[in-house]
């Protein structure tokens, strides 16, 4: 907030007590009579003044606050991951398979192998199976087809990237069926990625966890992050600040540099081949390029997206998640269906980890640009990202040991915290939720270069950063732009920033690209959510809701306030000058309620709980008379979870609020 827009605001402060002082003062014992006539002439002159004043500055007044709290200058939260208060959400629910041993397998120069060590378990031979493979062809963003059946006489390489094995016994009955990978099948498009790297060009490795918050990694990835600071020496960036509700709109910025509002039709419309992702950058293209992804049915650009025409990486994922679904598998007997946790015996995570850790091997010593994004292990349920603790810590041991980061970045991040129930209830869950996990791995060779990158990223590693930030720097790395430029500079836009350069100490949610609902960067005040003016607001959070859902008033009923569950508020600055703290010593402070409001409301029927931030203007129009001004920054959030409720709609913003018509 600017000085001149204090500086008002307390002048108004003034202003409407001045009755109040005058009265105050008259009933003041002072044995000095002249002494009190003085006090009371500079009173009034300054009463006078403010008059004067406040008329010339009335029209700059507005709500301008609540736009300029997201221009102060960012105060990273520090946040206990073991709060009291969420103490009755911290545990722990372990996942498990079936544990079946795997019949068979595809060693590390990609050939299919017959495990005869698992077969005398099952009391089988090979001799005694007849089995083929079908390759898996990609049949469009959400389909695929398997080739003709071939005969398969072990050991054997599929000439496929991903291909399915069925094996009969002599009585015709399936004892085997799975879904196998072969990284080591090269297909056209990979041909020419050959160029090496060096300490003077950088492969570039993103390893993404879906809904875990910097404290939800401290708490439930305990190994791997200790992995991350004491052997890597990785950058832990706890000022890391989400810029969207969800997924997508925290990884568009990251992969294009944009906001998911500018890309309008490309969501609705369109294939998404065109959308400037960062690997499709010019500099890229010396680069074998990956991209990985568990759990196709909410898949990054398949989920209410029209997906890919053609793949959009050498080696693309989406097929063999695809292929996985499309029958139960068998080890002797039929396993259990594949669901969001297990592919036969196997977890969903491993699978995507040992594609991507195949894909680095494949391609040791060569530019790759290899994007993992992992879905299952944190987005349904909040008590079980610990079960990727030892997998990830394992994959990262894997990639240090074998030479992969010696001349790599390496981005360890997550879009969000955990948004729906459970700890998303809380208050601590809901900063939690704003402040998702950013580590970031730089070679040695390119601290030897220059020896300023660690002084500024650990700088940084405290200040405000985005994934408009983690853009900027793998873009600025790809072309090979190393200079060590300052900008201390706070812009009213938003400005992406190399982290390997100084970030400013006050930089503002507006410069660093963080919408206002999601700003997390001033301390608020818990209030009494039972207070009238909260459920005055609370009321103006459901009849915007309710507005929001007008053209679905068929289908949804009308919801109604149940009760404001929890109230923070962010009050307009005060006490900012010597008199503003004389007055308040004296008489007490104002009754001015102006301030940044953040409200959790329940709704009837359904008992949906919603998060809203409420901008909420106490403004005098005259010496006696006041007019308030409600508005909301942003739309209300859903933090619990809402199920089949809103089946009868499609729309997937407005199915957060709907509750259905029962009819």
């Amino acid at each position: 907030m600017s000085n001149q827009n204090i500086s008002t605001s307390i002048l108004i402060i003034n202003f409407r007590n001045q009755r109040t002082y005058i009265k105050k003062m008259k009933s003041l014992k002072l044995r000095n009579t002249t002494w009190r006539s003085v006090f009371i002439f500079v009173l009034g002159l300054t009463s006078l003044s403010i008059y004067v004043y406040l008329q010339y500055e009335r029209s700059t007044l507005s709500s301008h606050y609540y736009t300029n709290v997201n221009q102060q200058f960012c105060r990273i939260p520090n946040l206990n991951p073991w709060d009291p208060s969420i103490s009755a959400y911290i545990k722990q629910t372990e996942s498990g398979c079936p544990n079946v041993p795997p019949l068979m397998s595809v060693d590390d120069q990609g050939f299919l192998q017959f495990n005869d060590t698992s077969a005398r378990h099952f009391g089988i031979k090979a001799t005694d199976l007849l089995c083929t493979y079908a390759i898996v062809q990609r049949n469009g963003d959400n389909d695929v087809i398997f080739e003709e059946v071939k005969r398969i006489v072990f050991p054997v390489f599929v000439p496929g990237r991903v291909f399915r094995v069925q094996c009969k016994n002599k009585i015709d009955i399936v004892v085997y069926d799975f879904v196998h990978i072969n990284v080591d099948y090269l297909e056209p498009l990979s041909d020419k990625m050959v160029t090496p790297e060096d300490n003077q060009t950088y492969s570039i490795f993103f390893v993404g966890i879906d809904s875990a918050s910097r404290s939800h990694v401290l708490r439930n990835l305990p190994l791997t992050y200790a992995y991350l600071r004491d052997e890597l020496h990785m950058y832990d960036f706890k000022g890391f600040m989400k810029v969207g509700i969800n997924t997508f709109p925290n990884l568009c910025p990251l992969l294009t540099g944009k906001s998911e509002s500018e890309f309008p039709f490309y969501l609705i419309l369109m294939k998404l081949d065109s959308m400037p992702l960062l690997w499709k950058e010019k500099e890229f293209e010396r680069y074998v390029t990956l991209y990985a992804e568990d759990r196709p049915e909410i898949a990054l650009f398949n989920f209410h997206k029209r997906g890919f025409v053609d793949p959009p990486t050498s080696y693309y994922f989406r097929p063999v998640s695809l292929a996985m679904t499309k029958f139960t598998p068998v080890i002797v007997s039929p396993l259990p269906a594949v669901n969001s946790e297990c592919y036969g015996n196997l977890h969903q995570y491993d699978i995507v980890l040992d594609f991507y850790r195949r894909f680095l091997e494949k391609f040791r010593s060569k530019l790759r640009f290899a994007f993992f994004w992992n879905n299952q292990l944190s987005h349904e349920s909040y008590t079980s990202l610990w079960n990727g603790d030892l997998p990830l810590l394992q994959l990262f041991k894997s990639m240090k040991e074998r030479g992969h980061l010696n001349n790599a970045i390496m981005i360890v991040y997550s879009d969000h915290g955990y948004r729906l129930g459970g700890l998303s209830t809380t208050y601590v869950g809901r900063l939690e939720n704003n402040l998702p996990f950013l580590s970031v791995y730089i070679p040695e060779s390119l601290k030897k270069r220059f020896s300023w990158i660690p002084t500024n990223l650990n700088q940084n590693a405290e200040r405000l950063v985005t994934v408009y930030d983690i853009h900027k720097t793998i873009s600025d790395i790809s072309k090979n732009k190393f200079e060590n430029l300052t900008d201390g500079n706070v812009y009213s836009q938003r400005t992406a920033r190399n982290l390997l350069l100084p970030v400013p100490k006050e930089r503002t949610c507006v410069d660093a690209g963080v919408p206002d609902e999601f700003c997390t960067c001033q301390t608020s005040i818990q209030i009494n959510p039972s207070h009238f003016k909260m459920t005055l607001l609370g009321k103006h959070v459901v009849d915007f809701i309710n507005k929001l859902l007008h053209k679905f008033s068929k289908y949804c009923q009308l919801l109604q306030l149940s009760k404001v569950t929890d109230a923070r508020v962010i009050y307009k600055r005060k006490e900012q000058d010597l008199l503003d703290k004389f007055n308040v010593f004296i008489f007490g402070a104002e009754g001015d309620d102006t301030g940044r409001y953040t409200l959790t409301v329940e709704t009837v029927p359904g008992l949906g709980l919603f998060e809203a931030v409420i901008v909420y203007d106490e403004i005098m129009e005259s010496s006696d008379k006041m007019k308030n001004s409600i508005s909301l920054i942003g739309n209300p959030s859903r933090i619990n979870r809402y199920g089949n409720q809103s089946h009868c709609i499609d729309d997937k913003f407005l199915k957060q609020y709907c509750y259905c018509n029962s009819g």
